[in-house]
């Protein structure tokens, strides 16, 4: 019996409402007219970092399931349209390397890849 080891990824439609939802919320929150003014303080990066990860924006990357790549790229985008310097970047790729150390090494050699969870070397 083999298992179904693949992943759901998140669907185009999916991928718009991150967008939509995420342009809506830096307008909410860190609006692009006061995006100079806002990041001249710590304390206003530091306060839009814990809005956005309360969100679930912090742990992009950590799940597969939850988004990868063009997830993490759209809410890059977005943030930067916004101008907002919150730091997306460095928790994403804590988050792709913390997941990629959780789930072992690829099967695939590093030339041709394949991005499917819960592959092992030998495993069916």
């Amino acid at each position: 019996m083999s298992e179904n080891n693949s992943v759901v990824l998140p669907s185009d439609t999916e991928r718009e409402m991150l967008r939509d939802s995420t342009r809506g919320f830096l307008e909410k929150h860190w609006p692009v007219d006061q995006a100079i003014e806002l990041a001249a303080h710590a304390d206003n990066v530091a306060t839009i970092w814990r809005l956005l990860a309360g969100q679930g924006f912090g742990a992009l990357g950590s799940d597969p399931c939850e988004g990868g790549l063009r997830e993490i790229l759209i809410v890059l985008e977005e943030l930067g349209r916004a101008a907002c310097p919150a730091p997306m970047m460095g928790a994403a790729l804590a988050n792709l390397a913390l997941t990629a150390v959780a789930t072992g090494p690829s099967p695939v050699p590093a030339h041709g890849r394949r991005w499917e969870a819960g592959t092992r070397p030998g495993v069916a």
